[in-house]
């Protein structure tokens, strides 16, 4: 329904410096491609306007495109046969092939099931086809694409990042927290431990 642009300049303490919300029109928001046309030729005037500086930028991929799922594999996986097994697993539970899709996966922790221990990994998916739009309208958009990022994973960072190093230790040392994202469509709850993303689920209401 919208998209959001935000400049931090680093430092002990990072420091907002621009920010800016450019909304997507009612009648645009069912169509992917639609909403990305308008917001190439909107981003650019918000950004004039709004005193951003440089065109160098890290995208967010949108959680609404994204599928999240999860999984439960033998902790005896390796780094390799984890990432072979997740795409294997998720032929049959993901909307989409996942050879067109970009996929994710996160070891949340150790869970039991079946008096066994496994590992619970979450499962991040977007289509090729959606990336591919996105990053095409940020090229028209004369942006220098350096990063693009899950926004699940930008979130739960943002948050554990938020004051600096010395906040974030302190986040890491008090246990998990919550955070919610009331969006337009859905919305999305997600446990962290710093950093770590330890559950993620989608609920059907916005």
């Amino acid at each position: 329904s919208s998209v959001k642009l935000a400049q931090v300049a680093p430092g002990s303490k990072p420091k907002l410096t621009a920010a800016a919300t450019v909304d997507v029109p009612q009648a645009l928001r069912a169509s992917a491609t639609a909403a990305l046309d308008m917001l190439r030729d909107a981003v650019e005037p918000a950004l004039a306007a709004n005193g951003f500086r440089g065109r160098r930028v890290v995208l967010g991929m949108p959680a609404s495109c994204m599928h999240i799922d999860r999984l439960r594999l033998a902790p005896s996986l390796n780094a390799e046969q984890m990432k072979q097994t997740v795409t294997w697993e998720t032929v049959d539970r993901l909307p989409f092939h996942p050879s067109r899709a970009m996929l994710r996966h996160l070891v949340a922790g150790e869970v039991y099931e079946n008096h066994e221990v496994k590992n619970e990994v979450i499962v991040l998916a977007a289509r090729n086809e959606l990336i591919e739009s996105l990053l095409a309208a940020a090229k028209k958009a004369r942006l220098e694409v350096v990063g693009l990022v899950p926004e699940p994973l930008a979130l739960v960072d943002s948050f554990a990042n938020a004051g600096g190093a010395a906040a974030a230790n302190a986040a890491t040392s008090m246990g998990a927290r919550a955070l919610i994202d009331i969006g337009y469509g859905a919305t999305r709850v997600y446990i962290a431990h710093g950093k770590r993303m330890q559950f993620a689920r989608l609920i059907g209401i916005g």
